[in-house]
């Protein structure tokens, strides 16, 4: 069951989300990307595999891993203009270099709460502006076959990096940007380097809701069972999602 989950997941969800951006917009499409969809199953998956001390740790670990997360955005869409392989490579370089520093905060909540709200801040100051006036064209996608298969490798490796690496690494491989590493991509090649920056910003937007999940996450897992945890995350995240669209409409 767990197998199947990695190799299903990801991959639809890519579909799906590549679909959202063409329906509503790139910027719609990051809010969507930033929401748990990996690290949720991952961490659960770690709980059932590892123990829930392990998953807790891991959890509140991910909260600090998004600053990693957009560390990969800012330096993507720096670099979107020399092609999306440099842009890629400068991507998850970053991520690499800040993810090497996280183990030093520690294991708190607390300062991981604090260190990932604030990378979500600069982050949507320091990104290029969105730019409205140059509309992204949906015409082309990548082949399906490739996506879906591109998706389920990279979750098997995470995943199998998060169960075997000690809930620090394994929290912090939990948010390796998948989703958003293959949309940018896409988008990168089959449209333009405006509609890679709405993504961006649209991830950023969505931190929020996501740090709220793993947060939750990390406290309930010492607390209650699996399942509760999980759907005290899920109903968390979405409260805080619904409270920030009403705040910005």
């Amino acid at each position: 069951m767990l197998l199947t989950l990695k190799l299903i997941l990801v991959p639809c969800l890519l579909y799906a989300l590549a679909q959202s951006g063409k329906w509503w917009g790139q910027h719609v499409a990051g809010r969507l990307t930033a929401l748990p969809w990996v690290a949720g199953p991952i961490l659960a998956i770690l709980a059932l595999e590892q123990g829930k001390h392990f998953a807790a740790q891991a959890a509140s670990m991910s909260v600090a891993a998004v600053a990693a997360s957009e560390a990969f955005n800012l330096a993507y869409a720096r670099n979107s203009h020399r092609g999306w392989q440099l842009a890629t490579l400068a991507g998850i370089s970053l991520w690499t270099a800040t993810a090497a520093l996280l183990p030093g905060i520690g294991p708190g909540l607390g300062p991981a709460i604090i260190v990932a709200l604030l990378a979500s801040y600069l982050n949507s100051r320091l990104l290029p502006p969105r730019d409205k006036t140059h509309a992204a064209s949906a015409s082309r996608q990548s082949p399906l076959g490739l996506r879906l298969l591109a998706g389920a490798s990279l979750t098997l490796l995470t995943s199998f990096i998060a169960a075997h690496a000690g809930p620090q690494w394994g929290g912090t491989f939990a948010v390796f940007p998948i989703l958003g590493c293959l949309l940018a991509i896409e988008i990168h090649r089959y449209q333009n380097v405006s509609a890679v920056n709405d993504l961006m910003h649209g991830m950023s937007a969505g931190r929020p809701a996501f740090i709220a999940f793993c947060g939750i996450m990390a406290v309930c897992l010492e607390r209650t069972g699996i399942w509760q945890s999980i759907a005290i995350a899920i109903l968390g995240c979405l409260a805080i999602s619904e409270l920030q669209r009403r705040l910005l409409r």
